[in-house]
């Protein structure tokens, strides 16, 4: 993820107008990882998104 806060924002921005497209986008982006909730209450992560994460 980019350490600028703008950069992670203007990710973000994209990925949400991307709609269904957003996953497949971020998983093209090294460095970049992401969960949503869709419309309809769905969620995804992409694949390194556990990686990135830290457990209680």
């Amino acid at each position: 993820m980019p350490d600028h806060g703008r950069h992670r924002d203007a990710y973000a921005t994209a990925a949400f107008a991307m709609g269904d497209a957003a996953r497949d986008w971020v998983e093209d982006r090294p460095g970049l990882e992401a969960v949503a909730v869709t419309a309809n209450g769905r969620t995804w992560r992409t694949s390194g998104f556990a990686a990135q994460t830290v457990e209680p």
